[in-house]
C-alpha cells in the first residue's frame, strides 16, 4: 500500500501527538521522581504541606514549622519515598506539654491511624521519664534504648535530632539549644526494614517540628554515632498497643483522679452549661475546669455540661485534650458563654474527648454551641479558600451550615471532596455570626482536614451529571462519526492513490508499448513492398513480446509488494521464478536494514528484475549475485554475473526497439538514484546507489508499520465488497493472461 503526501502528513501529525503525550508522561514521571530524590527539605516555611500525609492529629503551620495540637487517632505526619534506604534526617523538635513524647520516624511504611500503627523506627524526646528513646514499631512497640540526657527535657524548648539509618543499624544524637550537651542512642535489628518514608510523630504531649532535612548516608556517617552509643540488640517481642499505653500511663507522678478531687475540694468550680444563665449586667468572675477541644482560630473548652470560648490575657501553650483550669470574666450569650481576661494553667494531658453525634437540626437549635460534635451531611460544592481559611458548604435535609478549616491547617484532604459527596464532619459547633456570616444557623470549626470523612461519592444520576451526559453523548457521537468519516476518507484516498499509481505504471509501460506496436502495424499496412511489410510486422511482434515481459514484471512486482517481509526476502521471492536451470542466484545483505517507501521498493524491484532477466537471456553465465549494502544515508545495490559480457556503447537502445537499459535509467532517475553499468569478458556489473531517509525511532517505525498493514487490509477488504458488475470485471481481468 503506497502512502501519499497527505497520508504521510497525517501519520506525522498522529505520531507527533503521541510523541508529545509520551514526553509529557515522561516529564511528569521525572517530576514525581525528583520530588522523592535526595537531598530533600520540607516546605513549611513557604506554607507548603502538599507532600505530607496525616494519620490522625491536628496538624497546622506554625512559625515556619508544623505543629500538632492533638494525639487523636495516633498523630503521624508522613512524607518521602518508600524507596529511600540509607539516609540521615535532621530536624528541630519542641515538646508542647508534659508526660509525652515527640520525634522522628524513619523507614516507615504501612501507616494507619492509631498509636504505633506503622512499621518502622522511631527516635523521640520523652519528658514523662526524661529520656531520648529509640525503638521499633510494627503495629506494636519494642523499645531498644531510653537514655536520660544531662539536663531534664523541658516543654517549649527546641532540641535538634540527627537520625541516621544505614543497613540494619539506626543511631541518633539529640542536642539541646540552651542547656548544651548531647545524648546518643543506637539499635541493631538483624531482620530490619531496609527502606521507607520519614514521618513526624507525637504522643500525649504534642509537638512542633521545623528545618527538616534528609540526605543520603553511608557507613562513614553512622560510625561516629555508634562510637558513642553501641547499638542495642532486640530486648524482646513486640508489646501490644494497649500494653504500651498502660505502661506510659502508670509512670510515677501525679494521679489525675486524685489531683482532680483535691482541686475540686480546694476551688469552687462553675459548670460551663450554667454560664449562659449569668446576668449580663454584672457578670462575675468564675473558675471552670474542662478539656481543650480547639486551639485555633479560637480556644474552646468543654465539660460534661457544655462548652465555652476562652480569650486569655496571656495564653499558655495548649493542645487538644489538655485538662485545664481557667478563671475569667463571663460574657454570656444565648446558647453559651465566653470567658474574657482569662488566666489558667494546664493540669495534665488527656486524650481528646470523643465527639457527640447529633443531627444538623439539633445543632441548628443551638443546644450544642461551643461543643465538640459530629454530624453527617452532603457537600454543596467544592471547598473554597478564603482569608479565614478553607470553607466547605454543607447541607443535611433543609439545614445548611459551614465547615471551616483554619488558614494555618493543611487543606489537601478537603480538596479531594467532590460536590454532592456524603461526608461525616466533626469539630466544634458555633453559632457565632463571626463564623456563620449570618447565612447559616451554625458552623463547625475543624481541627484538621481529616475531620471531614467522605462516606460516599457523588451519585452518578444527579442533575449535573445527567446534564453533562446529555451534552457529552451527542458531542461524542458527532466526534465518533467525524473520526469514522475521516478514517473512511483516508482509506478511500489510499485506495484511489494506489489505483492512480497503477494507472501511471500502465501508462508508462504497456500503453506506450501498445501505441508503438499500433504505429508499426499502421506503417506496415501503408507500405507496398513485401519486405518492408514483413520488417514492420516483425518489429511489432518484437515489441509485443517485450510488452508481455513488462506486464509479467509489473504483476510480479505488485504481488511481491503485498508480502510483509524484509526487502531481501521480497527480492528473493520475486527473482526465483526468473532463474533458469543451471544458473545460481545469490543474494547478500550487509548493514542494518532500512525501511524504504513503496515507490522506491517497486522501482528497485523492476530494475533488479531487468538486470537478472538480461543476464539469464544474454549472458549465458552460471552465477548471478545481488549485493545489498545498507549505510546510514544510502542503499547500494550491485548486480553482477559471470557471463560473456557486452559492449555498453554498442548495445541497441530505444531507437532500435530495446528499452531495457533505457527503462532502468529512467526508473533510477525517478527515485533519485545513480546507476552505473560496466561489462567485459568476465561478466557484467550494474551498481545502483539509492538515497534512503535516516532511521526514525523504533516506536515510530512500529506504529507506521502497523498503520500501513491496517490500511492495506482495510483496502483489501473494501475491494472485495464491490458491486456485482465490478466483481464480474475483476473476475474477467483475473482470467486474462498476459503471457
Amino acid at each position: 500500500m503506497r502512502f501519499t503526501h497527505g497520508s504521510r502528513s497525517r501519520l506525522r501529525i498522529a505520531f507527533g501527538a503521541a510523541l508529545i503525550l509520551a514526553v509529557a508522561a515522561g516529564a511528569l514521571a521525572l517530576w514525581r521522581s525528583r520530588e522523592n530524590r535526595l537531598p530533600w527539605r520540607d516546605g513549611f516555611a513557604a506554607g507548603d504541606t502538599a507532600q505530607w500525609e496525616a494519620f490522625g492529629g491536628a496538624w497546622s503551620l506554625y512559625q515556619g514549622g508544623i505543629r500538632n495540637n492533638s494525639d487523636d487517632r495516633g498523630a503521624k505526619f508522613v512524607t518521602g519515598s518508600t524507596h529511600w534506604s540509607d539516609y540521615a534526617v535532621d530536624a528541630d523538635v519542641s515538646l508542647l506539654g508534659d508526660d509525652g513524647d515527640a520525634g522522628i520516624m524513619v523507614r516507615s511504611s504501612d501507616e494507619e491511624e492509631g498509636v504505633d500503627s506503622y512499621s518502622g523506627y522511631y527516635v523521640g524526646l520523652r519528658d514523662s521519664n526524661n529520656s531520648i528513646t529509640i525503638g521499633r514499631a510494627d503495629h506494636g512497640w519494642i523499645e531498644y534504648q531510653a537514655v536520660s540526657p544531662n539536663h531534664p527535657l523541658q516543654p517549649s524548648h527546641w532540641y535538634h535530632l540527627h537520625v541516621v539509618a544505614v543497613g540494619c543499624e539506626i543511631a541518633a544524637v539529640a542536642s539541646g539549644d540552651t542547656q548544651g550537651g548531647q545524648t546518643w542512642v543506637a539499635m541493631h535489628e538483624p531482620s530490619c526494614a531496609s527502606r521507607g518514608r520519614i514521618g513526624l510523630r507525637s504522643y500525649s504531649s504534642g509537638g512542633v517540628w521545623k528545618n527538616i532535612h534528609v540526605v543520603k548516608a553511608t557507613r562513614a556517617d553512622i560510625e561516629p554515632l555508634l562510637a558513642h552509643a553501641p547499638p542495642s540488640p532486640s530486648p524482646g517481642v513486640l508489646q501490644s498497643e494497649a500494653g504500651f499505653n498502660s505502661l506510659r500511663l502508670n509512670q510515677p507522678g501525679i494521679n489525675p483522679a486524685l489531683a482532680e478531687a483535691l482541686l475540686r475540694a480546694a476551688t469552687p468550680l462553675a459548670a460551663m452549661g450554667d454560664l449562659r444563665n449569668v446576668s449580663p449586667v454584672h457578670p462575675p468572675a468564675v473558675t471552670i475546669r474542662g478539656s481543650v477541644t480547639l486551639t485555633s482560630p479560637r480556644i474552646y473548652v468543654q465539660d460534661a455540661s457544655g462548652g465555652a470560648a476562652v480569650e486569655f490575657l496571656r495564653s499558655p501553650s495548649l493542645k487538644i485534650g489538655d485538662e485545664v483550669q481557667i478563671t475569667g470574666d463571663v460574657e454570656p450569650s444565648r446558647f453559651s458563654a465566653v470567658l474574657l481576661n482569662a488566666t489558667g494553667r494546664v493540669l495534665w494531658q488527656r486524650s481528646p474527648a470523643p465527639p457527640i453525634s447529633v443531627s444538623a437540626t439539633q445543632a441548628a437549635a443551638g443546644l450544642y454551641d461551643a461543643r465538640f460534635i459530629e454530624t453527617e451531611a452532603e457537600a454543596d460544592s467544592s471547598p473554597q479558600p478564603s482569608p479565614a481559611g478553607t470553607i466547605l458548604s454543607l447541607h443535611s435535609g433543609h439545614q445548611r451550615f459551614l465547615a471551616i478549616l483554619n488558614s494555618g491547617a493543611d487543606p489537601s484532604a478537603l480538596r479531594q471532596i467532590a460536590p454532592h459527596s456524603t461526608v461525616r464532619v466533626r469539630g466544634v459547633c458555633v453559632v457565632d455570626p463571626a463564623f456563620t456570616r449570618n447565612s447559616t444557623p451554625f458552623a463547625i470549626l475543624l481541627r484538621s482536614s481529616s475531620d471531614v470523612l467522605v462516606l460516599a461519592g457523588p451519585p452518578w444520576w444527579d442533575l449535573r451529571n445527567l446534564m453533562e451526559a446529555a451534552i457529552a453523548l451527542p458531542v461524542a457521537a458527532l466526534l465518533g462519526f467525524f473520526l469514522y468519516s475521516r478514517a473512511e476518507r483516508w482509506r478511500m484516498q489510499a485506495v484511489l492513490d494506489e489505483r492512480l499509481r497503477m494507472a501511471r505504471e500502465i501508462h508508462d509501460t504497456l500503453a506506450q508499448d501498445y501505441a508503438a506496436i499500433a504505429f508499426q502495424l499502421e506503417s506496415a499496412l501503408d507500405r507496398d513492398r513485401r519486405t518492408s511489410t514483413v520488417e514492420g510486422v516483425a518489429r511489432a511482434l518484437q515489441m509485443a513480446e517485450r510488452s508481455r515481459g513488462e506486464a509479467h514484471l509489473s504483476i510480479a512486482a505488485l504481488r511481491a509488494l503485498h508480502y510483509d517481509a524484509p526487502f531481501p526476502a521480497l527480492l528473493r521471492h520475486l527473482l526465483q521464478h526468473q532463474i533458469a536451470g543451471g544458473i545460481r542466484l545469490d543474494i547478500f545483505s550487509n548493514g542494518s536494514e532500512r525501511h524504504l517507501s513503496v515507490e522506491v521498493e517497486a522501482n528497485l524491484l523492476r530494475i533488479i528484475q531487468e538486470c537478472v532477466a538480461n543476464a539469464v537471456r544474454h549472458a549465458h553465465g552460471s552465477l548471478i549475485e545481488v549485493d545489498l549494502d545498507y549505510s546510514p544515508d544510502y542503499l547500494t545495490v550491485v548486480v553482477r554475473d559471470n557471463g560473456q559480457g557486452f559492449y555498453p556503447e554498442c548495445a541497441p537502445g530505444a531507437e532500435d526497439g530495446h528499452y531495457g537499459i533505457t527503462g532502468m535509467r529512467e526508473r533510477a532517475a525517478r527515485i533519485g538514484a545513480d546507476i552505473q553499468l560496466a561489462s567485459g569478458p568476465s561478466g557484467t556489473c550494474i551498481s545502483l546507489r539509492v538515497p534512503v531517509p535516516r532511521p526514525r525511532s523504533v516506536a515510530r517505525g512500529y506504529v507506521l508499520s502497523v498503520f500501513r498493514r491496517t490500511l492495506h487490509r482495510l483496502s483489501a477488504l473494501r475491494l472485495t465488497r464491490t458491486r456485482p458488475s465490478e466483481q464480474l470485471d475483476a473476475k474477467a481481468n483475473s482470467r486474462f493472461d498476459l503471457g
